[in-house]
């Protein structure tokens, strides 16, 4: 009898399962019926929409537009027409004439200067053994217009110059009318690199009004005891005799007594 109860309590929860789980499913499946039912009824409303959207847009009306060019085709012809006729307008020519100006220049009467002859006597003078420490710029050919520098100088290192050398030794005497700042560093530079003893003579020389800044005296003494151009060296000498500078004068007395 118990096994009876207990197959009867088995049979009835497994009945009572089953109808639960049938009503779950149908609970299921009538909430998804009716999501399903509100979705379509969205999209029907939307769909109606959509359609009243699209019937507006047929309904529209776009007014035609007549526009009448003729009178501007017309207004263009013309243009046309005169622009043409621009093509053949002649401008006259202005004449103007000046008066004539008639100035009465009077006439500048004749001066006679009687200018008394001079006689000078014939001096047979020989300056070789002098020095001269003259700068001159003179014409050297009125016919041509040509101008060139002379050194008065007795050496022959200028005699036989290029024009490139010659504008270099013009630069040089250039040098010596600035001041000590900017002429000495280039000066001296010149004597100690440059191989052209023209250009270490004029430099020397340019060196004389600049004996007693720093480091000159000391390049005019080595350019006096061992440059390699005895007129180089001679120009040297000359500029230390020429200088006020004590130390100049040992320079000159240790040279002489070698």
């Amino acid at each position: 009898m118990e096994f009876l109860k207990v197959g009867g309590i088995m049979k009835f929860k497994l009945i009572t399962t089953v109808v639960l789980v049938f009503s779950l499913i149908l609970t299921l499946t009538s909430i998804a019926q009716d999501v399903d039912k509100k979705v379509e009824r969205k999209l029907k409303k939307l769909e109606h929409k959509l359609k009243d959207k699209e019937h507006q847009l047929h309904s529209l009306e776009i007014p035609e537009m007549n526009l009448d060019l003729s009178g501007l085709e017309e207004s263009m012809g013309h243009l046309e027409y005169s622009l043409s006729h621009l093509e053949h307008i002649e401008i006259p020519l202005i004449h103007i004439e000046m008066p004539e100006i008639d100035i009465d220049i009077p006439e500048i009467p004749d001066i006679h200067i009687d200018i008394p002859e001079i006689h000078v006597p014939e001096m047979d003078l020989d300056f070789n053994h002098l020095d001269f420490d003259f700068d001159f710029d003179f014409d050297h050919d009125f016919a041509f217009g040509e101008f060139h520098q002379h050194h008065w100088d007795n050496t022959a290192l200028f005699e036989n110059l290029s024009e490139d050398e010659e504008i270099k030794v013009s630069a040089i005497r250039s040098m010596g009318r600035q001041d000590a700042e900017k002429a000495v560093p280039a000066l001296i530079k010149i004597i100690e690199k440059d191989s052209n003893p023209a250009y270490r003579y004029e430099a020397v020389q340019r060196l004389r009004r600049f004996v007693d800044k720093k480091g000159v005296l000391e390049t005019l003494a080595n350019v006096a005891k061992n440059d390699k151009n005895v007129d180089v060296r001679k120009k040297a000498i000359y500029v230390l005799g020429k200088s006020e500078n004590p130390k100049a004068v040992e320079v000159l007395k240790e040279i002489a007594e070698r």
